[in-house]
């Protein structure tokens, strides 16, 4: 192969990432609770939920969250943009958190359509899904 081939075939591989990145990246992210729930939560306090370290809400009512499975790009979105850590990152703190005994991730469903589904029905469930995905069926909370 020509040094021509192989510099055109990495410029193409890196653009491929890139563009990859920037689509999963500019997706939007909604933070979802049931229609019914009425107490606000902030950005920290979602982030505290998402890490097992918030339980109940202000008003008292337990919160448990659900999140999606490892394998979806939303999962690594909200991990990036509420989060602010890495998957490896993740698995590290969920990896002690298990080990030491003191909690479990949140479950891991499959797709949006599930996560809306499970929500709708159960007050205290907090969850996130793609934002082009939301229905009137529960009350969104934040946008990212």
């Amino acid at each position: 192969m020509s040094p021509t081939f192989v510099g055109m075939r990495a410029l193409l591989m890196i653009s491929i990432v890139y563009f990859n990145a920037t689509d999963t990246c500019a997706r939007e992210i909604a933070v979802i609770v049931n229609k019914d729930v009425s107490v606000k939560v902030s950005n920290d306090q979602i982030v505290q939920i998402f890490m097992g370290r918030l339980k109940k809400l202000d008003d008292g009512s337990k919160v448990v969250p659900i999140g999606r499975n490892e394998k979806s790009d939303i999962y690594l979105i909200f991990n990036r943009k509420v989060l602010n850590r890495s998957n490896k990152q993740i698995k590290a703190y969920w990896s002690r958190m298990i080990f030491t005994g003191r909690d479990v991730p949140p479950r891991a469903i499959e797709t949006d359509a599930d996560v809306l589904d499970l929500v709708a029905k159960n007050p205290n469930l907090i969850g996130y899904i793609e934002a082009s995905q939301i229905n009137d069926s529960v009350k969104v909370i934040r946008e990212l």
